[in-house]
């Protein structure tokens, strides 16, 4: 069995977006089957690829209005065999839409793209562009928004 590719909500804000799990499901298993296969990237080898998304609310450490990749060297978890990369979406771009949920999805889709295209050089932002008018937005759409306590999963929350 190969590693894989996974994406993990964090956010400290009572107002994060609620969005499910699944739609993070949804893209991690796109990008993993559209492209990170095709390439040969991180399914190949022996490391789990998790990439961080923090819901942020501007405040006196951080204020901005765009995606933020924390740094290009991932933390390493040995005992899980995982390395994790994090970047920052401003909730401030969520917040100013009419329409939360594809705001939500494109601001997730533009921060893959960001973390795809830094990480690995052999992926090119044409690609992921062109990538973006395959996803299944009806099925995104499908998925109950805003999405229950115990749907959205985010790192820390207890789902008893």
């Amino acid at each position: 069995m190969g590693a894989s590719f996974e994406i993990w909500f964090s956010s400290t804000d009572a107002a994060r977006p609620a969005v499910s799990f699944k739609v993070r499901e949804y893209l991690a298993s796109f990008i993993t089957d559209g492209i990170l296969r095709e390439k040969g990237l991180v399914v190949t080898g022996a490391w789990n690829v998790v990439l961080g998304m923090i819901f942020l609310a501007e405040g006196k450490v951080y204020e901005s209005d765009k995606i933020l990749f924390i740094k290009k060297d991932p933390a390493i978890i040995r005992s899980e065999m995982v390395k994790l990369y994090e970047i920052i979406i401003p909730l401030k771009l969520i917040r100013e839409s009419d329409d939360l949920l594809f705001t939500t999805v494109q601001l997730m889709y533009e921060a893959l793209t960001i973390f795809l295209t830094t990480t690995f050089k052999s992926i090119k932002r044409d690609e992921i562009d062109d990538l973006w008018m395959q996803v299944d937005l009806d099925y995104i759409f499908s998925i109950e928004f805003p999405a229950p306590f115990n749907e959205q999963k985010y790192v820390g929350d207890s789902n008893d």
